[in-house]
């Protein structure tokens, strides 16, 4: 029984050791900043910092990271570079190891021998550097405006204190007012006093991220200013890299004007008088590609339409609102009204119908017995212009695509080669600068930004998108996401350089995004048409001339054809292609109307030909359905902790 009766406890007992809390190790800290600051005759800095720390062995191994930003701002929005000397480095008072290298504007001092792991417990490290430029000359006093500890420690800061002394004066003397900002950068906080002595000491525990700030003034001439400022920040390097992508901008302009005036603008155009054809081997759909330049649904739609006249193939349209109704009955219920008004919004379905008896004799050119095949196969003789189709209309629109581009190659030229010449000259710009801003390890945002903007900016921007399944979401990504995040980073890293007073030059931002407006406009500038082109396009505008013209006009043409149902026909598909459509049916309004037109190769609403509004109605309605199969759906005061000269933080290693 009384074994029975410890088990519960010796369970408790058990869980309590494993939930107990391990032991805390000490943890690690700076239990003292002490810093002394001696202001020469000559307007030098030289500063002693005496560092205390707590090691433990988890950040502080064998010794700590001393940082201390050198470059600064001056009152003429100019980056410069303070020179900063090492004099001394210790270890509990012994004279250690110390690796100098540098980060951007900060200068690093790794304290501590690589080989030697330091021991647990409090260790004292001292520094002793010089520097130049740090001293502030105004109309009323001079000042030395120092960041004392930094604002980058990983590490609690226990206690601080600074102190500073004129040339042949004591520690705090000659001072004319002390001031001190506590807190995170831009803080003006208040966690310090000044001793009698002229002394600022911390009145609390500084957190990882807040330091101490000071400000000591003392009368004019007391110490002469510099006959030179402090370098500037990457010499003369940094001195170019603002200029190099407003440059750059010039030259690409000048480059691509002097592109477009040479090999940029269409052949010197000829007068266009009224033509009654087109070339036999000149479909509607290609004389619509070589007069817009690029491959549409209006122009695949003109193929059918071309195909269809000739005979090889039926267009059948169904008003969804006459199928509800024989599905609903005479005296519809609501919801049969409901699926009326649904349908009615749907507006009308194609149907084609292949004729393969016809085939032979409809006199089709190589391009369209190539649609034919795409589009119905060898077994198929149906199509609907919808969705249900889309993958095989999508196929055959991109195998037009393909084919009016090869065939268009006489006819039209891109003038690519001279277009890549100007993104070339573009990014070896941004890649230039980038390698001349690490050579001068003088880092700044501008050239990151020309550097990006190829790859994130000009290229999502420039590459077309083909129409089809996924289009919309690539579209979405590669034309919106890509550009507007990058645009809206560069914004704020902008913002922050200003706030961080980097000593970005702002007025150059804009640049890299104006080379790559200049080089999208030029894109679309360079592309033309050759000599033969030209001349097919003004053949083209002659037609359009005769389907457009008024009556007053078509009475000077020179022996027109007789305005008969079998013109209207046999132009109908370059009159839509040319977007004149309803123009021509109105035109021959009263000839269909007194022959009683009822076109073989349509089967609709008897209303479609009857006037130039039904014309335009089906045309409109043809493209509409066309659309739907070759694109995809989608769904004193002045001052602030952090501020001044110094400054910077540190960590162990």
């Amino acid at each position: 029984m009384k074994r029975v009766f410890c088990l519960p406890i010796l369970f408790v007992f058990a869980l309590s050791l494993f939930f107990a809390p391990a032991p805390l190790s000490a943890k690690e800290r700076i239990t003292s900043f002490d810093v002394e600051a001696e202001i020469g005759q000559d307007a030098s800095l030289t500063v002693k910092e005496r560092i205390t720390v707590i090691a433990e062995g988890s950040e502080i191994k064998r010794g700590i990271i001393r940082s201390i930003p050198t470059d600064f701002t001056d009152t003429e929005g100019v980056r410069r570079r303070a020179p900063l000397e090492l004099l001394s480095a210790k270890l509990d008072g012994n004279t250690t190891l110390v690796e100098v290298t540098r980060s951007g504007s900060d200068l690093n001092f790794r304290l501590g021998d690589p080989d030697v792991f330091l021991d647990h417990g409090e260790h004292v490290f001292e520094i002793v550097y010089r520097t130049r430029g740090q001293l502030g000359f105004f109309a009323a006093h001079d000042e030395l405006y120092w960041n004392a500890t930094g604002n980058e420690w990983t590490f609690e800061i226990e206690k601080v204190s600074f102190r500073a002394r004129l040339p042949g004066k004591a520690f705090g003397e000659g001072f004319t007012n002390i001031e001190f900002y506590t807190g995170r950068t831009g803080e003006k906080g208040t966690a310090a006093r000044v001793l009698p002595d002229g002394t600022v000491e911390s009145t609390r525990t500084y957190f990882p991220g807040h330091g101490l700030t000071v400000v000591f003034s003392w009368p004019r001439g007391v110490i002469m200013p510099p006959e030179h400022p402090a370098p500037r920040a990457g010499g003369v390097i940094a001195a170019v890299l603002p200029f190099i992508q407003p440059v750059t901008t010039v030259l690409l302009l000048a480059l691509m004007l002097v592109f477009w005036w040479l090999w940029g603008r269409d052949p010197e155009p000829r007068p266009i008088i009224p033509l009654y054809e087109l070339p036999k081997d000149v479909e509607a759909g290609f004389a619509r590609y070589v007069r817009n330049m690029r491959t549409d649904d209006g122009a695949f739609t003109a193929m059918i339409l071309g195909m269809a006249v000739k005979g090889a193939l039926s267009i059948e349209q169904t008003d969804m609102g006459d199928f509800a109704s024989s599905l609903i009955g005479a005296e519809p219920s609501a919801a049969g009204k409901a699926l009326k008004l649904l349908a009615k919004i749907a507006g009308p379905t194609f149907k084609l119908r292949l004729d393969r008896g016809k085939l032979g004799n409809a006199y089709l050119t190589a391009t369209e017995r190539r649609l034919a095949q795409d589009l119905f196969g060898s077994t198929r003789n149906e199509i609907i212009l919808s969705t249900a189709d889309r993958l095989v209309i999508f196929n055959a629109f991109s195998s037009l695509a393909k084919v009016f581009k090869a065939r268009g190659k006489p006819f039209l030229a891109t003038n690519l080669g001279k277009w890549l010449t100007g993104v070339a000259l573009f990014e070896i710009s941004a890649i230039g600068s980038f390698i001349l801003m690490v050579i001068s390890d003088h880092f700044t945002v501008e050239p990151f930004i020309a550097l990006f903007a190829g790859p994130f900016f000009l290229l999502p921007l420039s590459v077309p998108v083909a129409p089809g399944r996924g289009a919309f979401i690539t579209r979405l990504i590669f034309k919106i996401l890509f550009p507007g995040v990058f645009v809206l980073i560069s914004l704020v890293i902008g913002f922050f350089s200003i706030i961080e007073n980097m000593g970005i030059a702002l007025w150059t931002l804009p640049f890299p995004f104006i080379s790559v407006a200049v080089l999208l406009i030029f894109k679309n500038l360079l592309r033309v048409r050759t000599e033969q082109g030209a001349r097919l396009n003004e053949s083209i505008e002659g037609l359009r001339m005769y389907i457009t013209a008024a009556e007053k006009h078509r009475l000077e043409m020179i022996s027109p054809p007789e305005e008969t149902p079998e013109t209207f026909e046999r132009l109908l598909p370059y009159a839509f292609a040319l977007d004149a459509a309803e123009t021509w049916a109105n035109r021959f309004q009263s000839v269909l109307a007194a022959a009683g037109y009822n076109p073989s190769w349509y089967s609709g609403s008897l209303d479609t030909f009857t006037s130039g509004a039904g014309v335009a109605a089906f045309s409109s309605a043809l493209s509409g359905a066309v659309s739907s199969g070759t694109r995809s759906s989608g769904s004193g005061g002045g001052g602030s902790s952090g501020g001044g000269g110094g400054g910077g933080g540190g960590s162990g290693w």
